[in-house]
């Protein structure tokens, strides 16, 4: 019998291919310029020698890894209007690695090579284990419920990739309102100029109302071109071996190598409904390699198939943006052309980019978060918006020390982490104890509290149990891992005390379970409506709308 190939060639430059292109590549443009001026602090060499080069090496193994998948898809099928996956840069994970593991090792050390290193190896170990997650991602799906999966993902949504970026924003409105507004035009209203992919006209306008008010200039220009050079992907073997300091920061790294594999898995889900049905397995497994390939050429960013399949589908794009991105990315990357894309356009322009990336995240998982469970993601949200509050406070301290003359600073600290300063009240170190370790932490208390309302103690006393682990060894609450009977002291050591109150937790719901079992609670949990939820609560805790007085005659 005739055999079918293993493969199918698809359309290789359609009209559709440029649109996506120009989508896929200013988005992925605009993630890596934003990563490295978060990063600015490490240096030129180390920016544009080694990390900018190894994101343009891991674009194109994973591009190339979805074209062939979807070749492979069409000769198993003989179909040919399948749209390859679309591949770039983790953005959540982007931020989650830059302002939790890269700048508090820079901080603390001052030393730009070794919080470099520690980036790379901690990547390195994110590719590892989403490969290792390929393998069990569904099995993992099925133990953590999605909305908490996806509650820790929009806590870097909410936190970081929108309060954070808007915070540089609003402080250049007359380049950064409109533009936004712009996306928010096209995206969500739907008003578009045809033919101009949506994410162009912002920067655009950006770049013009930049240029007019001198927000940038001409000498901005000529010291970029100083960058413009030939700068080869090197090979990265010596970052691999900082484990000493990359370790206390294995809380931020798994969560987000488990939190970008269930990105994966939804738009994995978005392509199926989209009509092109690929592997889980091997686009989670695609991920992991290309992320593993990033480290190991110098990048810290992850790597990771993204949302905007069904859109790039309806454009009728096939497999040609994934070669035109990757050939745009090396010829960006490796001549230094990167820094003269930030003279010429603003990174306020880009960030718009980040804003609906986060808005996204958060909208994304409301969405498919039923009604009764909303609280669980609420809860979620919160761990990160306290890392995010240490590290404004961190730098406005930082500032505020550096501003006084040498030897007169009052700050034991002026990089604004001594423990004996966060440990003056009850509220700052509450808010210390919140942020780190944030994602398990909102990935945990989610989890908590969703089992809570659908009344499975029985889960809620195990992942209890596993919250008393994790803050025994300072996987959370902490900002360093440590052994248990030895903590990491000062007034911030309140591990024991943690491990009490989620060991309490679990005997908590281990009599609501054994309740269950001998009849005295009920097995199925409440249907209620979120709205009419509060008329079980006290009148007395209600803040009411006073009465309006009456009308004078």
């Amino acid at each position: 019998p005739e055999t079918r190939p293993w493969y199918r060639s698809l359309p290789w430059a359609t009209r559709g291919d440029v649109d996506a292109f120009f989508a896929v590549f200013s988005n992925n443009l605009a993630n890596m310029l934003v990563g490295t001026s978060i990063l600015s602090g490490l240096g030129q060499e180390i920016i544009y020698g080694r990390i900018i080069p190894g994101i343009a090496v891991s674009m194109v193994v994973g591009n190339a890894w979805y074209q062939v998948q979807a070749m492979v898809k069409a000769g198993r099928t003989g179909r040919t209007d399948l749209c390859a996956q679309p591949f770039g840069i983790s953005t959540p994970g982007l931020f989650a690695f830059c302002n939790t593991v890269i700048l508090p090792v820079l901080v603390k050390t001052n030393n730009p090579e070794l919080a470099w290193k520690v980036g790379v190896l901690g990547n390195f170990v994110q590719g590892v284990v989403e490969v290792v997650l390929s393998l069990i991602g569904p099995q993992i799906v099925q133990l953590v419920p999605m909305v908490a999966l996806l509650g820790g993902l929009s806590s870097i949504g909410v936190s970081f990739l929108l309060t954070g970026t808007f915070q540089g924003e609003a402080a250049a409105p007359m380049v950064s309102l409109a533009p936004f507004f712009l996306m928010m035009m096209a995206l969500y209203a739907k008003v578009k100029i045809p033919k101009v992919p949506s994410s162009m006209l912002p920067i655009l306008v950006s770049a013009v109302a930049a240029w007019a008010t001198q927000h940038l200039t001409v000498g901005n220009l000529q010291d970029s071109t100083h960058v413009v050079a030939w700068h080869p992907a090197r090979l990265a073997f010596d970052a691999l071996g900082s484990w000493s300091d990359t370790l206390p920061y294995m809380g931020v790294i798994i969560p987000v190598a488990l939190t970008t594999s269930v990105a994966t898995v939804q738009c994995q889900q978005l392509a199926v409904a989209a009509g092109d049905e690929y592997s889980l397995c091997a686009s989670m497994l695609g991920d992991g390699v290309s992320t593993i390939v990033a480290a190991l050429f110098g990048s810290p960013f992850g790597m990771t198939v993204f949302i905007g399949h069904p859109a790039l589908k309806e454009m009728g794009a096939h497999v040609g943006y994934l070669w035109m991105t990757s050939l745009a990315f090396v010829l960006v990357c490796f001549t230094g052309l990167a820094s003269v894309c930030l003279a010429i356009f603003p990174i306020e322009g880009l960030n718009v980019i980040l804003l609906f990336i986060g808005l996204a995240v958060c909208a994304d998982a409301l969405r498919i978060t039923e009604a009764r469970h909303w609280p669980a993601y609420i809860l979620a949200l919160m761990p990160g918006m306290c890392n995010w509050a240490i590290e404004q406070s961190q730098a406005l301290v930082t500032l505020q020390c550096s501003s006084v003359p040498e030897g007169n600073t009052p700050c034991s600290d002026p990089r604004g982490t001594d423990p004996q300063t966060w440990g003056a009240s009850p509220d700052l170190i509450g808010l210390w104890i919140l942020g780190q370790g944030y994602l398990v932490t909102a990935i945990l208390w989610s989890a908590l509290l969703i089992f809570i309302i659908d009344r499975q103690f029985f889960k809620a006393m195990i992942f209890a149990l596993v919250g008393a682990v994790f803050a025994c060894c300072g996987f959370i609450h902490a900002s360093e891992l440590f052994l248990p009977w030895r903590g990491p002291g000062g007034p911030l050591d309140l591990h024991w005390r943690l491990v009490g109150g989620y060991l309490l937790s679990a005997a908590v719901f281990g009599v609501a379970w054994v309740g269950q079992r001998i009849g005295k609670i009920e097995l199925q949990p409440v249907e209620e409506d979120p709205r009419t939820a509060m008329e079980s609560v006290p009148t007395s805790f209600v803040v009411t709308q006073r009465p309006a007085a009456p009308a004078q005659v």
